[in-house]
């Protein structure tokens, strides 16, 4: 896999998939992301298991395939970029490279076939429900909530 990536929008998307990537874990791969080029898009993807997200990344796709890097050493490696770009190169399967101006930085991470499968639902039929709608729908339900 090789693609090259916009820095703001690559870090922007990274901080969106934080919120999902476990600090500590029992599973050490839930502690890494995806990054996925496939059928020309490429997406971050993370889980915990109980929620999963998916994020499509803008990038020039040279190689398709998937890299399974620590999402927190590659957010601060993103986070201290000058550059607008940066490439994200697979070296081998656990190791991937990060490269900007004459710098190349390598990432340990995990094989991609370690990262839990989870179900993709872009096949899926979507339904739209209206805002208002559906917060009537919240509120009549709420009070079965726990406090």
């Amino acid at each position: 896999m090789r693609i090259t990536v916009n820095k703001k929008e690559f870090q922007n998307k990274l901080e969106q998939i934080k919120k999902i990537v476990p600090n500590r874990s029992n599973f050490p791969v839930l502690e890494c992301c995806l990054i996925v080029a496939k059928n020309g898009n490429a997406y971050l993807k993370a889980t915990d298991f109980d929620t999963t997200m998916k994020l499509l990344i803008n990038a020039e796709i040279v190689e398709e395939g998937a890299v399974c890097v620590n999402c927190k050493k590659i957010r601060d490696i993103v986070k201290q970029l000058k550059q607008e770009s940066f490439t994200i190169t697979k070296l081998d399967e656990e190791r991937t490279a990060i490269e900007f101006g004459n710098t190349k930085l390598i990432v340990d991470g995990k094989h991609v076939d370690e990262y839990p499968v989870v179900e993709d639902f872009d096949n899926v039929e979507k339904i739209r429900i209206k805002k208002d709608e559906f917060l009537n729908a919240i509120k009549s339900v709420s009070h079965a909530m726990a406090k």
